[in-house]
């Protein structure tokens, strides 16, 4: 009964595929032709016509029935043979490309995981670089700063290097105008000193001329002032100063001087 119900649905779709098929033409031509050649014959006359009649319809059409029925059988399964087969390859094809784009999107997402871990890493250097440059911004700046400063002060110590080496010239001009000066004072008291020694030299004869007197007179005694001039005493053991007023009218009149005494202790305060 199985095969029986599982022929049925092929028959059916012969009829199908007979009309449709072109490949099934010449066979359903011949029994038109046979049914159509009936009647000419019937038609001539008799029994024999009726008998041929007969047979054509109960022996000669029963045999290409049969082969209409085989000949869509075979070529309905050919063709889903073929059709098939055609979806097997078909299914192969895409089994295969799509092993080939599953391989691919894995080999994808390897080179996509690959190229994150290299921009992470490239972010995170960068970032890395940035925190650098910020840092060697503000390490410039301090080194801008600490430039300008010592500049400041480098001019500060040349203003103040100036100032010291202008002092320095002025004291320096000073200290040579007061050698000047004191050579020049120290040149006028030799030559005073000279002087004095050229008058002593010609007041000689005039104390030669006076040691008589002052021979007679009793011994000065001289003592030294505290301003540094050196004045004459009356005598000690003679109360009259009368012998003494020669000596000191000399000494006013210039004619007689006191004593020269050494260079230490005529100027020693």
């Amino acid at each position: 009964m199985s095969a029986a119900t599982a022929k049925k649905p092929p028959a059916a779709g012969v009829g199908r595929v007979a009309s449709t098929d072109p490949t099934a033409s010449p066979s359903s031509s011949p029994a038109r032709s046979a049914h159509r050649s009936t009647p000419s014959v019937s038609g001539a006359g008799g029994a024999g016509a009726v008998s041929r009649t007969r047979s054509t319809r109960t022996g000669t059409p029963t045999r290409p029935v049969a082969g209409r029925k085989d000949s869509p059988l075979n070529s309905a399964t050919d063709a889903d043979q073929d059709a098939r087969a055609e979806l097997v390859t078909q299914l192969e094809d895409l089994k295969e490309r799509l092993s080939k784009a599953e391989i691919s999107a894995e080999q994808y997402r390897k080179q996509a995981e690959v190229l994150q871990t290299r921009l992470d890493d490239a972010l995170e250097a960068s970032a890395k670089l940035e925190e650098k440059v910020h840092e060697n911004e503000e390490l410039a700046e301090t080194l801008r700063n600490e430039k300008r400063d010592a500049a400041r002060q480098m001019r500060e110590m040349e203003a103040i290097y100036e100032a010291e080496r202008s002092s320095m010239n002025k004291e320096k001009e000073d200290m040579a105008n007061r050698e000047e000066e004191m050579q020049m004072v120290i040149q006028r008291l030799k030559d005073s000193l000279a002087q004095r020694a050229n008058n002593d030299d010609d007041v000689r004869p005039s104390r030669q001329r006076l040691s008589t007197p002052l021979a007679l007179s009793p011994a000065l005694s001289w003592h030294k002032h505290s301003s540094g001039t050196l004045q004459s005493l009356a005598p000690r053991h003679h109360g009259t100063t009368a012998n003494v007023l020669p000596s000191t009218f000399a000494l006013r009149r210039g004619r007689l001087r006191a004593p020269i005494l050494p260079e230490p202790q005529r100027f020693a305060k």
